[in-house]
């Protein structure tokens, strides 16, 4: 291998790790010049939804209304969600969610508040979903 060819490798790397927080609602940015201090600038809001039931009932409820108000998914200004139950984070960008939820029927939930049911299963199913281990990282 030569210098330029692993500069190459890189590159291609480098873009293949942009285009997949792209995917994820994050955006990136790249460094100028050939010795920067950084090669991607990544930028973005995450809102993490932790939903204990989901382990059991196999579904996370994301809240679209509450007391007959936007709230939730609906009124969200993250640019990226992190579904988190039990040990494992799905992070999804908010707008693929959005897109997502408008297929699935409107739900009743505690206190008021209505939303959909999205299946872990699905949620699992998905490319442009990311699925992060946080065994380890939680007491």
């Amino acid at each position: 291998m030569t210098w330029s060819t692993d500069k190459t490798y890189a590159e291609q790397a480098e873009h293949a790790l942009a285009r997949w927080y792209s995917r994820h609602g994050l955006a990136v940015e790249f460094s100028e010049g050939e010795f920067a201090a950084w090669d991607l600038y990544v930028r973005g809001s995450v809102e993490l939804k932790h939903d204990r039931r989901a382990v059991e009932t196999g579904n996370f409820f994301i809240e679209t209304t509450a007391h007959g108000k936007p709230s939730g998914i609906t009124t969200s200004k993250a640019t990226a969600w992190a579904l988190v139950s039990g040990r494992t984070a799905f992070l999804i960008g908010t707008e693929k969610l959005r897109v997502l939820l408008d297929t699935l029927a409107q739900r009743s939930g505690p206190d008021g508040k209505q939303g959909r049911l999205l299946p872990v299963r699905f949620l699992e199913s998905l490319p442009y979903v990311a699925r992060a281990d946080l065994s380890g990282l939680l007491p």
